[in-house]
């Protein structure tokens, strides 16, 4: 790569030059010129390297760029407004993350009072259990099932799909 009667030939003029005050002019070979040129490209290909191992090295520390996303209630404001279009996993998985989330909460014996409301028959008093658990955790699946079939039952087909959907 770099020849070392090259490195010699420098240090032996530049302790001359030391020496004596003077610079005495250094004659580079064919050869030698040669050797330089390579020595300078290696240097400066591995510079480029060590460059582009900064640049890697920052961009994945930085973390990836992530878009800020909705918040729980940014999501259920436009479910309640009438979107249906919105990505539901999102609003169930913002919902896990929000300080609204309680798995272990009064949902679930107000989810046994309406699966038997509507196992009895009682779709009125199903749909005002079920209305109950949605305004505590909207993404429960029980009650906008449970909702979406009595509304079915009721004749009322553009609510019972808008539950289907959400």
């Amino acid at each position: 790569m770099f020849a070392p009667n090259l490195v010699a030939k420098w240090l032996a003029t530049a302790e001359k030059s030391m020496s004596h005050g003077k610079a005495e002019p250094f004659e580079v070979g064919e050869k030698e010129a040669r050797d330089r040129q390579n020595w300078e490209c290696v240097v400066s290909l591995r510079n480029t390297r060590v460059a582009a191992a900064i640049v890697l090295a920052a961009a994945w520390l930085s973390g990836p760029a992530v878009a800020a996303e909705p918040s729980y209630e940014d999501l259920l404001a436009q479910v309640k407004s009438g979107r249906l279009d919105i990505d539901y996993t999102a609003l169930r998985l913002s919902f896990a993350s929000s300080p609204l989330y309680d798995p272990y909460g009064g949902v679930l014996i107000k989810a046994k009072d309406m699966i038997s409301a509507y196992g009895a028959g009682d779709c009125t008093a199903a749909i005002a259990r079920a209305k109950e658990i949605l305004e505590i955790n909207f993404v429960q699946m029980d009650a906008h099932i449970v909702t979406g079939l009595c509304l079915k039952k009721a004749g009322d087909e553009d609510g019972a799909r808008k539950e289907r959907v959400v």
